[in-house]
């Protein structure tokens, strides 16, 4: 039988900077790490390098540091009447009290994000939509959507306080789900429709006899 390895979280960190030299690295939601990851961040900005648990120093001047973070996003949800203004102002001030002095002063920009509009939440859905009918172009099936899928996604897959997360379980959910089931003998070919109650997608399948042949 083929051997398998598992690699540790710093031996993965090595061997992917091992075969990378510029790039961009992302922090995501940066103030819900450790001390020790703030310690990391801290030789990254200030020395642009950093020592793995392997005993490995790795040059990052070709990198690009970004930290993201949802700090004050809940206060300001909660807040109705707040402008982009005070927004701003109120993250700002929710950033410089959560991290140390060191740490921002080594942070060349920060940048307050705006609530998702809702013409960018159908631009998002239109294209996760094009990827998702590409992902499945590339399994054979051949599927087409209906006009109010994208007006169901967008109800579905937006949150008010999550943005696009829910986006893509909802495409799990509501497309790949029901195409998997309609899969088990070969690659499907139909329309999604919403359902008339508009509580998800109904899979409309063409018989085998009417299908054209397949080619990618």
């Amino acid at each position: 039988m083929p051997r398998t390895s598992t690699l540790s979280a710093a031996e993965s960190s090595g061997h992917i900077l091992t075969h990378h030299r510029e790039g961009i690295l992302l922090f995501d939601e940066i103030e819900k790490a450790k001390p020790e990851v703030a310690d990391v961040c801290l030789s990254i900005l200030d020395a642009a390098r950093v020592t793995c648990g392997v005993d490995q120093t790795f040059d990052l001047s070709g990198f690009y540091p970004i930290f993201t973070s949802n700090l004050g996003a809940a206060d300001i949800l909660r807040a109705k009447h707040l402008n982009f203004t005070q927004i701003e102002k109120h993250v700002l001030a929710q950033v410089a009290a959560t991290f140390r002095p060191e740490f921002m002063g080594r942070i060349d920009s920060i940048l307050v994000f705006r609530k998702l509009s809702y013409d960018i939440q159908v631009e998002i859905a239109r294209m996760r939509l094009e990827e998702e009918r590409r992902h499945l172009s590339g399994k054979g099936h051949r599927i087409q959507f209906d006009d109010d899928v994208l007006n169901f996604l967008l109800q579905v897959g937006f949150d008010k306080y999550l943005g696009a997360r829910p986006l893509r379980k909802a495409m799990e959910r509501y497309i790949r789900f029901p195409i998997a089931q309609a899969s088990h003998t070969g690659p499907v070919e139909g329309m999604l429709h919403v359902r008339p109650a508009k509580d998800g997608l109904l899979l409309k399948t063409l018989p085998a006899s009417m299908r054209a042949p397949f080619s990618k």
